[in-house]
């Protein structure tokens, strides 16, 4: 009980000076974007109490006294009330008559999009074939595995190749105060002791062991890419045409002697606990979403699909699953070199 308290104490004085310098960033912006003149008004206070945002400005100013009703308490100098007579009156611009009919030339049709324009999706969005469960989309009953799986993501994007094990001293310096504070050391080493037993997995080393100089490694890639309508790949379907914005986890990208771009390795962390009864709905759940990496790397790389591997990689559990697409069957929605 007692550590539940004084985590809760953390979590709250940390929640607070976010608050606090939330408001003054807020206030600070407020303050400088004055063009004329700035004029703040404060409340009435019987007496000045610095815990509030008024009184600790007041101080700021160098006022002490309380707040009177309808004064000044302080004023820069060269203070006019008269600023707005000192404003340069712009010259009124006039116009001439309109036209009693306007012609609107036809469009060509070219380059051009009636409607709302173009949809943007991100490819997280397509999980379970884009249909998403309200409860499950902002009712996360256990923050604590959330916040376990936030930092699991986090120390596998620190790693670039795993050369060495991994030590606990490394954990500890990798680990955001955010979450120190919010999950607490008894939380956090919980996740240190999972994360290290899922690296003793020898199917978590060999992914993440370069195997080749001509291989590079990018973390957290984010990407953009317009897929036209009609574009398909395995259980992905783009019913119109949509940028696809989004970030993969881990992507490897094999060049030849010249450069040019011959495979390429998507690599998804998912920190669902899966077993033998859950894991082909869980696979079948995050299909669209790594046929959309797929599918949006083929366009930017400029290689075929089938030279693109999709991982489902579940962190908890080592399980690592190959997706496989039928390129065979996929769709562009354009000429695709």
């Amino acid at each position: 009980g007692e550590r539940v308290l004084d985590e809760y104490a953390v979590l709250r004085q940390s929640h607070n000076d976010e608050v606090v310098n939330d408001t003054l960033c807020t206030l600070y912006v407020g303050m400088t974007r004055a063009k004329h003149a700035l004029h703040i008004v404060v409340p009435t206070r019987e007496k000045a109490d610095y815990k509030t945002l008024d009184c600790v400005l007041l101080q700021g100013f160098g006022v002490t006294s309380s707040a009177q009703p309808n004064a000044i308490l302080w004023e820069s100098k060269g203070s006019t009330l008269q600023w707005k007579q000192d404003i340069p009156v712009e010259e009124k611009k006039t116009f001439g008559m309109l036209p009693d009919t306007l012609s609107v030339n036809e469009s060509s049709g070219e380059g051009a999009m009636t409607g709302r324009g173009v949809l943007t999706r991100s490819p997280s969005s397509l999980e379970g074939g884009g249909e998403r469960n309200i409860l499950t989309r902002f009712g996360q009953s256990d923050s604590t595995s959330f916040d376990q799986g936030t930092l699991l993501h986090h120390w596998l994007e620190q790693i670039e190749w795993l050369e060495s094990p991994i030590q606990e001293d490394w954990l500890i310096e990798h680990t955001p105060n955010a979450l120190l504070h919010r999950m607490g050391e008894l939380r956090v080493n919980n996740a240190m002791k999972l994360f290290k037993g899922s690296l003793q997995s020898s199917e978590m080393q060999q992914l993440l062991k370069k195997y080749s100089d001509s291989i590079e490694v990018y973390q957290e890639y984010p990407f953009l890419v317009r897929l036209q309508k009609g574009a398909s790949l395995g259980a992905l379907s783009i019913d119109e045409t949509t940028d696809m914005s989004g970030t993969i986890d881990r992507l490897l990208i094999e060049r030849d002697a010249e450069g040019t771009p011959v495979r390429a390795e998507v690599i998804d962390w998912k920190s669902d606990l899966v077993d033998e009864t859950t894991i082909i709905n869980k696979i079948r759940h995050y299909e669209p979403q790594l046929a959309t990496y797929v599918l949006s790397m083929s366009f930017i790389l400029g290689i075929e699909p089938e030279a693109i591997q999709a991982k489902l990689v579940f962190i908890r559990t080592s399980k690592i699953v190959t997706l496989s697409f039928d390129a065979s069957n996929a769709q562009f929605g354009r000429t695709w070199r």
